[in-house]
């Protein structure tokens, strides 16, 4: 396990689960996940990236996506945001709307949400 051995590491979920109960199986699973990194010693930061949908259905058609086999479809798209609970997990969640910050610029702000 990563923090047994010290090293810093970001993983990355897609919040936007479906089916029943999507939202409560997606609280469960991120409350594990911290769970297991507390209980070895480590530290959790949520970080929330989003942006309006109008931003979505431009850069889903995107070539890299296609490339990466990620969803292309701006009806399937509107579908999903519409089902989504957008709400933050937690208070204290970082949020970080990409269509007014860069990535490097979204990446530098994790990185100091992290080193606090």
């Amino acid at each position: 396990m990563a923090v047994r051995a010290d090293i810093s590491m970001i993983f990355t979920n897609n919040s936007a689960w479906t089916g029943a109960d999507a939202r409560e199986r997606f609280t469960e699973f991120a409350g594990e996940a911290e769970r297991i990194v507390r209980a070895e010693g480590g530290r959790v930061q949520f970080v929330r990236v989003t942006a309006p949908l109008h931003v979505l259905e431009e850069r889903v058609n995107s070539e890299s996506r296609q490339m990466h086999r990620k969803l292309v479809d701006v009806g399937r798209l509107r579908d999903l945001v519409s089902a989504l609970d957008q709400t933050s997990l937690h208070a204290d969640d970082l949020v970080i709307d990409t269509s007014v910050v860069s990535p490097e610029d979204a990446a530098a702000s994790v990185l100091e949400a992290v080193r606090r």
